[in-house]
């Protein structure tokens, strides 16, 4: 063992078996070419005890503890992602398709034990989502989020806009109601009004009946006094 007292010290205090992957992720992170990295690497303790010897030979004792702690968090994260991917799949799957997600029940189904926090809820507020409406997206290794799958946005943004045409439709549809019913009214007030002006025609030729019958009585009377002067004797 090729190490000073003080390195010995820090191979005493840092060996231990279960730390050979982080320690040879770091080794191959500094010395790729390293032969102890050659071939298959063998998960014993001599193994595991040479790699180590070799990390104190490149680098400090302290970079070697916050590797390890970064290697385990990475690990951990990496099991607890894919806990949480297998809580969200198997939530959505049993759901009934047909009906709406309970947000919060999806919550404690996937988040139960885990220190993986879901980020963001990308949710249409006031719509029922579908459990096939829905995926899981990773932001980082911490993080997650839940939100409509692109299907289900650019269905969402056709079925609006094909709701806004149907209401754009209805309104001028409204419109030209309106302005046909105007048209009408304008059409009845019109036919009133000739109706009016008839029945005062009407009236007139009836006066103007009634005068000429007097005038034809009148001249009939006036005719047949002239005829009966013309007829008496002198």
């Amino acid at each position: 063992m090729n190490l000073n007292r003080e390195k010995r010290g820090h191979f005493n205090r840092l060996r231990a078996a279960s730390h050979l992957d982080a320690d040879t992720a770091l080794l191959k992170s500094i010395d790729p070419a390293h032969p102890l990295l050659n071939g298959t690497p063998v998960k014993s303790n001599k193994y595991s005890d040479d790699v180590l010897i070799a990390l104190l030979g490149l680098t400090c004792d302290c970079d070697i503890v916050a590797y390890r702690r970064k290697f385990a968090k990475e690990k951990l994260q990496k099991v607890q992602a894919d806990i949480l991917k297998k809580r969200f799949a198997e939530y959505v799957t049993k759901s009934d398709p047909k009906k709406a997600v309970d947000i919060e029940n999806l919550l404690k189904a996937i988040s139960s034990g885990l220190f993986l926090l879901v980020a963001a809820i990308d949710w249409p507020l006031g719509e029922d989502v579908l459990p096939s409406e829905i995926e899981l997206e990773s932001v980082d290794n911490e993080k997650h989020n839940i939100r409509l799958t692109s299907e289900a946005v650019a269905t969402r943004v056709r079925l609006k806009k094909e709701k806004e045409e149907v209401e754009a439709a209805a309104i001028a549809l409204e419109e030209k109601e309106a302005e046909l019913d105007e048209k009408e009214s304008e059409l009845s007030d019109k036919e009133s009004d000739l109706e009016e002006k008839e029945e005062q025609i009407a009236e007139k030729e009836a006066e103007l009946a009634v005068k000429e019958a007097d005038l034809d009585n009148k001249a009939a009377v006036e005719k047949k006094s002239v005829s009966k002067k013309k007829n008496t004797p002198k």
